[in-house]
């Protein structure tokens, strides 16, 4: 980074920004960065999004069977057979 001169002043104002200005430091997009890193860095994005996505579903259906599989435990549980004395319930 350079560094200004005293006589120098930098506008910190949140107005437009002078692309021909060496002193303004706001970010901006530059025209050196190649097309196919931005269209790379597209497609992984969409991938992870997707994986996100699958990941989901698949806790989802392994939550219902973990809540099926308990329903029926329980059911198991509470079922007294009738031939067993009730004294030794």
């Amino acid at each position: 980074m350079s560094m200004l001169s005293p006589n120098e002043e930098v506008d910190m104002s949140m107005g437009g920004s002078d692309r021909n200005n060496p002193n303004d430091i706001r970010w901006h997009l530059d025209r050196k960065i190649p097309i196919a890193l931005l269209v790379a860095l597209f497609f992984q994005s969409c991938a992870a999004m997707w994986w996100a996505a699958s990941t989901n579903t698949r806790v989802d259906q392994l939550e219902r069977g973990q809540i099926n599989a308990y329903t029926k435990l329980n059911v198991l549980l509470d079922w007294k057979p009738r031939w067993i004395p009730s004294s030794l319930r």
